[in-house]
């Protein structure tokens, strides 16, 4: 509201500019003020994803407890996912496929640090490993390049940061430097993963923690931006998976595997275990032909066949998939794509 104080000075310039408003005095609170630009800008940060983890405990070679957000922003309402495919970009059948898979990672916006990695983040569920490399450590190195604006805002602003080391074997690191939490120094490796769990033991499981690190990645995975970055890469992966040639064979996975289920049986794989993946299919496909040994070995003269052949050998692979709860998760791929 007014504060009813002149402005000694308004009257003088008032006479000189046209249009100027009455001398008034508002006050405007700083700390508001500075809020009301973050709220602008979405979530400057991750400011609004702070609070939002939870402590979980995961069993796998050792225990271990870490923060959880699950995010809430599925593939499926991804407004980049529904651009790609109004402008002809990916096929309708792409769009199932991805829109099934998906849910067996988790949302746009998921992001963990409770198992033995760094820390996991988006809907492909990428993660950065103890050495400060690996798959979401790589897709925002190439983020960098795409779009250096996009980055900076996102991660540089927010204390996150990624080199690419030139040589033979090309890699990237990812680091996380804080005032506070890191006193000023750039944390990767073994210290930043003890970093993301500060807090989360047996006794605080199941509690909330504030997580400013994980908060801001929570924000930069879902911006527009990296969303386009993320869809882009799911499709590309699918595209590489349904190109591969399983081991033994001379046909691609595209060739054995015509229905969505089994396309995205075989992405399912690679995002969890991506060397198993030309081996398991052709695991199955031994079994199936050793059952048929009359069958033609090229797919394309299967005839009227080929769903039945394609079934089966679904069904041998569906058995053989070395990966996380792969039971469980081509029982959802089959219940979303019947």
């Amino acid at each position: 509201m007014t504060s009813g104080v002149e402005g000694v000075w308004w009257d003088e310039v008032k006479t000189k500019v046209s249009g100027f408003p009455s001398p008034g005095v508002f006050h405007i609170h700083p700390v508001g003020l500075v809020g009301n630009f973050a709220e602008a800008s979405g979530c400057a940060c991750g400011c609004c994803y702070v609070e939002k983890f939870n402590i979980v405990k995961w069993v796998g070679q050792k225990i271990h407890f870490g923060p959880e957000f699950k995010g809430s922003i599925a593939l499926e309402r991804s407004p980049s996912l529904d651009r790609l495919f109004s402008t002809n970009q990916i096929s309708e059948s792409e769009r199932r496929i991805l829109v099934a898979m998906s849910p067996n990672e988790g949302n746009m916006d998921a992001v963990q640090a409770w198992d033995s990695e760094i820390f996991t983040a988006g809907a492909c569920q990428k993660t950065v490993n103890l050495s400060g490399d690996g798959e979401f450590t790589r897709q925002v190195a190439e983020f960098k390049v795409e779009n250096e604006a996009a980055y900076q805002r996102l991660f540089e602003a927010c204390g996150w940061s990624v080199t690419t080391n030139a040589g033979p074997t090309s890699s990237s690191t990812m680091y996380y430097r804080d005032l506070e939490l890191t006193r000023g120094r750039d944390f990767t490796g073994p210290e930043l993963y003890d970093l993301m769990r500060v807090g989360c033991t047996e006794e605080t499981r199941g509690k909330k923690v504030r997580h400013r690190p994980l908060a801001s990645i929570a924000n930069a995975v879902v911006s527009p931006e990296f969303q386009d970055k993320q869809v882009r890469d799911f499709v590309a992966r699918l595209r590489l998976v349904v190109g591969m040639i399983p081991r033994g064979y001379s046909f691609r996975v595209r060739d054995y595997f015509q229905t969505d289920l089994g396309r995205a049986a075989a992405l399912d794989q690679h995002v969890n275990r991506p060397n198993n993946v030309r081996p398991d299919i052709g695991a199955a496909l031994d079994t199936f032909f050793r059952a048929h040994p009359s069958v033609d070995r090229d797919p394309s003269r299967w005839g009227e066949a080929r769903a039945a052949y394609e079934s089966e050998i679904l069904s041998h692979y569906s058995q053989v998939r070395r990966m996380n709860q792969g039971a469980a998760r081509f029982s959802a791929l089959r219940g979303r794509l019947a």
